[in-house]
């Protein structure tokens, strides 16, 4: 039980965990506008409140037209600035100065003034890329899907909303439908989100996000499983998942979607997402048979421990996200 014990409340810690570290990934956009003219924005993670010290190195014939305009909040430092170049930057080389000291990936996107799209990865092994020519819609697939992925798997918020469903689900097919009632959910606002026929504030839609998954911790602890979120955990599961949409959205509007080839990188992007929650549902019911094997466990037990665990740090991020609107 307490083996148990802790690998729930390790699980459900691990978002407070990972602010401190240096696991989010960076991201390098370059839109070409006329005449060689690129927009740069480069938003980097903070560690402990301190911008990663990266710089991107672009090649010596490219000239800075525009200051450096930075916005700051309490996870990411994003700057804005405008380079000049002689020639297309395809073929060309760029280097992330200070990366190699860090755990962290810089994503690279270079939208074409022909709306043909490039993606390439920086890692602290390889601090320097030569640009390659725009992608095919297989390779804007393949990087959209991998994208999907990894937001899921680090957007700790989601991960605990899906670890408070399938605990409230129990059986393999009320996971399987309560899935997917949230996944059919959020892939209707992160579609009409990027279509631009809705637009909410990311900042509330994050509130909300940490609401409903406080809502779902206190349904973990009600006595008698009667409640309509335990009756009809797909109902609830894809009421929220509305809301969740949006913040999927929010990140992916600030990746792009790249004007040729827009439908495959949405759909994409909503694959991976989706390949994301299935690798972590697959492995909590992998981690619950083992640790089964080792150790007999109350469910109400394990409910509890989970519903306060996650309650506590749901609760924290309602209240940290709310002062943030004010």
């Amino acid at each position: 039980m307490r083996g148990l014990i802790r690998l729930t409340m390790m699980l459900c810690l691990l978002p407070s965990l990972s602010w401190a570290d240096e696991i989010r990934p960076a991201f390098l956009s370059l839109v070409e506008q006329a005449n060689h003219h690129y927009q740069v924005r480069f938003k980097v993670p903070l560690h402990s409140g301190t911008r990663l010290s990266l710089q991107a190195q672009f090649p010596p014939q490219c000239r800075q037209i525009a200051p450096i305009a930075i916005v700051q909040n309490e996870l990411i430092s994003n700057q804005q600035w405008e380079i000049q170049c002689p020639a297309s930057l395809a073929g060309e080389s760029i280097q992330i100065q200070g990366l190699a000291n860090t755990r962290t990936d810089v994503l690279l996107r270079i939208e074409f003034e022909d709306g043909s799209l490039s993606m390439q990865r920086f890692t602290p092994a390889q601090t320097a890329l030569t640009i390659d020519a725009p992608d095919d819609r297989t390779s804007i697939a393949a990087n959209y899907t991998i994208m999907g992925i990894e937001h899921i798997l680090i957007g700790w918020d989601h991960l605990l909303f899906v670890l408070c469903l399938v605990f409230i689900a129990g059986t393999p097919k009320r996971i399987l439908v309560t899935i997917t009632g949230f996944t059919l959910a959020h892939s209707v606002t992160l579609l009409a989100t990027s279509l631009n026929w809705l637009q909410v504030p990311v900042a509330p839609v994050e509130a909300v996000i940490a609401l409903s998954i406080l809502f779902l911790a206190a349904e973990l602890l009600k006595p008698h499983k009667t409640s309509l979120t335990w009756r009809y955990p797909a109902l609830v599961s894809s009421t929220f998942g509305l809301i969740h949409g949006f913040g999927f959205a929010a990140v992916l509007t600030e990746i792009g979607l790249p004007q040729n080839g827009f439908a495959i990188a949405l759909l994409f992007f909503n694959v991976g997402v989706e390949l994301g929650q299935v690798i972590f549902i697959s492995s909590l019911l992998i981690a619950a048979w083992l640790i089964s094997q080792f150790w007999r466990v109350k469910q109400q037990d394990l409910l509890q421990v989970t519903a306060y665990t996650v309650g506590t740090v749901s609760a924290f991020w309602l209240v940290e996200r709310t002062v943030s609107l004010f």
